[in-house]
């Protein structure tokens, strides 16, 4: 996804936009998957939408970051 996000285009950024939501989809309640990497997810595509000049979407993508996962070193970069 980081390839992509710095490839940028319409493209990429849908790609990778469909590939980490269905991730998140699929492991938001998983009590296997860590909440680091949760979080470290749900900050990728907050980046790709930032990346993507689509700020409203990112800083929602943010905000869940923060909210969610608190206590996390992504919640900082968030």
């Amino acid at each position: 996804s980081e390839t992509h996000i710095a490839a940028g285009g319409d493209a990429n950024h849908t790609r990778v936009e469909d590939t980490l939501r269905a991730w998140l989809i699929k492991n938001a309640d998983s009590k296997e998957v860590d909440e680091g990497e949760k979080a470290r997810v749900q900050l990728l595509l907050g980046r790709n939408y930032f990346r993507a000049k689509r700020y409203d979407l990112a800083r929602a993508e943010f905000t869940t970051l923060l909210n969610r996962y608190a206590k996390t070193p992504q919640a900082v970069e968030a």
